[in-house]
C-alpha cells in the first residue's frame, strides 16, 4: 500500500524553521512581559507513583505573579480538542440538521458534484481530522465547518432542502461556538 504526500500550496515549507524561531521569540517575550520574575528555578521533581503536583510546590510560581486564588482548578480546564469534539458531536447528533452531512459525498450517486466543489468535507472527515489532531485553532475548525456549508449552497439551488440545511447547521453551529465561549469567526 502506497502512502500519498500532499503539500499545501500555502503553507512555506522551507520557512517552516524560522518561523517557529520566530514564535518561540514572541512566547518568550509575551512570558516575561506577564511576569515579573526573572530567575531561573530547577524546576519540580516527581517522585515515584506521584501523579499530581500542588503549584504552590513549583519553585518560582508564586515570586512570577501566580495568583491561587484566581486560578482555575485543573478540573476545570478544557482543551480545544474537548471543546470541538463537543460543538462536532452536537452537530452530528442533531438530525434534522446534519443528515446531509455525516457523509462525504459520493460523486457516482451525486454527479458533476466534483466539478463544482473543488475541496469537499464533511462531518466524518472532520471528525477523523480532529481525532488524528489536526485542529491546532478554532479558526481551522471553523474554516471547515464555513466550506462544507458554502460548498453545500454552491452545488445545491436556494430552493432546495440542502441549501437550507446548509444554513440551519451553519447557524447551529454559531450558536454552539458562542455557547463554548468560542466565539466564531465571520463567514
Amino acid at each position: 500500500m502506497s502512502q500519498e504526500c500532499y503539500i499545501n500550496p500555502h503553507v512555506e515549507y522551507l520557512r517552516i524553521p524560522q518561523m517557529l524561531a520566530h514564535q518561540r521569540a514572541m512566547l518568550q517575550d509575551k512570558v516575561l512581559e506577564m511576569t515579573n520574575q526573572r530567575e531561573l528555578h530547577a524546576g519540580v521533581r516527581w517522585q515515584p507513583g506521584q501523579t499530581r503536583i500542588n503549584p504552590r510546590d513549583i519553585p518560582g510560581l508564586i515570586q512570577a505573579g501566580w495568583d491561587p486564588e484566581s486560578a482555575k482548578s485543573v478540573g476545570e480546564l478544557r482543551t480545544l480538542e474537548t471543546q470541538l469534539r463537543e460543538i462536532l458531536d452536537t452537530l452530528w447528533n442533531n438530525d434534522g440538521v446534519s443528515w446531509p452531512f455525516q457523509a462525504p459525498v459520493d460523486p457516482d450517486q451525486v454527479i458533476g458534484y466534483l466539478d463544482i466543489v473543488k475541496d469537499p468535507i464533511d462531518l466524518f472527515t472532520m471528525r477523523q481530522k480532529l481525532e488524528n489532531g489536526f485542529y491546532r485553532t478554532k479558526e481551522m475548525f471553523t474554516a471547515d465547518i464555513r466550506r462544507m456549508c458554502s460548498n453545500c449552497r454552491l452545488f445545491n439551488p436556494k430552493e432546495t432542502v440542502y441549501f437550507k440545511l446548509a444554513n440551519d447547521l451553519e447557524n447551529l453551529f454559531n450558536k454552539e461556538m458562542a455557547r463554548a465561549s468560542l466565539g466564531s469567526s465571520a463567514a
